[in-house]
């Protein structure tokens, strides 16, 4: 019944639904109830519930939980034969209950319920380097590139903090890490906004043929710095990001930072959100010199998306959605075709852009989402958090606590992650009170590839080991 795969049970967290019924209650003679439910590691923002295998034949496993005498809600779906799921986006400090019932072909079995059981007390346990910080113009949307010098490239947009909802003058700017990844230059203008245009949401490559490449947004201005048109543009650089070539067009619409990606034959892919809740993806066969639209992903009310590419032109979709959880979505061809089965991951930030990124192993996937779930759907940005994948995005599993801010006193807002060798660098606006205009300053945090494969119980280190008893560690500097 439990197989191991890896340190990690082989049935792990499998998504196939946005519509989940409430948890049965009555008898069925059909499927074994789950036995010995129990909670048996907890963080600030998770749970994990096991229970004992017992039926034969079963197609998988419904998991819902609640706030101890509180409304039921979803929480996800398994394969058969397994043995716990961990259940993220949840309050520090508080009880939870979990019900598990079994289900195949004709339908679910009796559900069993856990006792309650509290997630963990908030307390910091990695601690960001702040890059750039508050001022009267604020940092965000960030991208980093690996240089071939070993050092990174970095661009985000800078606005005025002073008036927020007035994009006019945006612009986008460019530093490079120095000494090892262990300092910074200072800052490089690098598109100019005005009046009647903004740039922002940067998105860097290193292309097939070594060039860098970097798609951003264009956005026009109304007298009031409103935005009311947009675009998709990009461009290239052959001299390591010291000069870019002129801007082609993308497409319409937009897309989140940090989100171009090089896919299958060196094709540049990036999914562009309309308004009709479609998501369009858009390639370049020529190393960016001519885009077009490739192919879509349907849906209801999707929005910014992350793409990462695991191969043989197998690609990974994942949206922000106005619902508490995230769409995913597969295709097999280089992103022209896609599934039409919907797949979830439920973890209740699904108002906020995800990211997703390969780990340097080539093959396990890692997502970067807001998992922050009061039982509603919700723009809150307060606590950050990671999962990997194993098998191309069908399951997930070890959520990983980056940051929680459970008072709404800050935030983590327009993330990306860019690894050099066995280092992941996270950078994200902070200090923003409940998702207050993207942040007030940009950050770093330094995660090891143990973080997010590590199996260790919160808390520990940004290697993913175990903290020991002298108190938090900090992010270190260098590589």
């Amino acid at each position: 019944m439990k197989m191991q795969m890896l340190g990690l049970t082989a049935g792990m967290v499998y998504l196939l639904s946005s519509a989940v019924a409430a948890p049965p209650s009555s008898n069925s003679d059909r499927l074994a109830v789950p036995k010995n439910l129990r909670h048996t590691a907890a963080s600030p923002a998770h749970l994990r519930v096991e229970w004992d295998d017992v039926a034969t034949n079963e197609t998988g496993y419904r998991i819902w939980r609640r706030e101890a005498g509180g409304e039921w809600y979803p929480a996800g779906t398994t394969g058969p034969d397994v043995t716990h799921f961990d259940d993220g986006g949840m309050k520090p400090s508080t009880n939870y209950e979990h019900r598990v019932a079994v289900f195949d072909k004709k339908g679910d079995g009796e559900s069993a319920t856990s006792p309650s059981s509290a997630t963990l007390p908030m307390v910091s346990h990695l601690a960001a380097e702040v890059l750039i910080a508050p001022g009267k113009t604020f940092p965000s949307g960030p991208s980093a590139v690996l240089l071939n010098s070993g050092e990174l490239l970095l661009t985000y947009q800078v606005a005025n903090a002073e008036k927020r909802r007035n994009h006019a003058g945006t612009s986008l700017w460019q530093r490079t890490s120095r000494d090892g990844r262990t300092g910074w230059s200072d800052a490089r203008l690098i598109l100019n906004g005005d009046a009647q245009t903004a740039f922002g949401k940067a998105a860097l490559v290193r292309m097939q043929d070594g060039r860098l490449g970097m798609a951003f947004s264009r956005w026009t201005c109304d007298e009031k710095g409103v935005i009311v048109d947009r675009k998709r543009q990009f461009i290239s650089s052959a001299d390591e990001g010291k000069t870019w070539s002129e801007p082609v067009d993308i497409g319409p619409f937009s897309a989140n930072n940090h989100t171009l990606i090089v896919a299958d034959k060196g094709w540049l892919l990036e999914a562009l959100s309309d308004f009709s809740g479609v998501a369009k993806i858009y390639g370049s066969d020529d190393h960016g010199g001519t885009w077009r639209e490739v192919g879509s992903v349907a849906g209801k009310r999707l929005g910014e998306a992350a793409l990462a590419h695991l191969g043989d032109g197998r690609m990974v979709f994942i949206s922000r959605h106005e619902w508490p959880f995230y769409r995913l979505s597969f295709s097999s061809d280089n992103g022209v075709t896609w599934e039409k089965t919907e797949a979830v991951l439920p973890l209740g930030g699904g108002d906020n852009p995800p990211k997703l990124v390969v780990l340097p192993d080539g093959k396990t996937l890692a997502a970067v989402v807001h998992s922050w779930y009061p039982g509603k759907k919700a723009k809150d940005r307060r606590q950050l958090a990671s999962l990997i994948s194993r098998d191309g995005g069908r399951t997930w599993d070890n959520f990983r606590l980056i940051g929680c801010a459970p008072d709404g006193d800050d935030g983590f807002l327009q993330h990306s992650l860019t690894f050099v060798d066995d280092v992941g660098y996270l950078f994200y606006g902070g200090g923003s009170r409940n998702d207050t205009g993207d942040g007030k300053d940009l950050r770093l945090i330094r995660l090891h590839t143990d973080f997010f494969t590590s199996t260790t119980l919160w808390p520990y280190d940004w290697h993913g080991k175990p903290r020991d008893a002298s108190g938090p560690k900090t992010s270190p500097g260098g590589r």
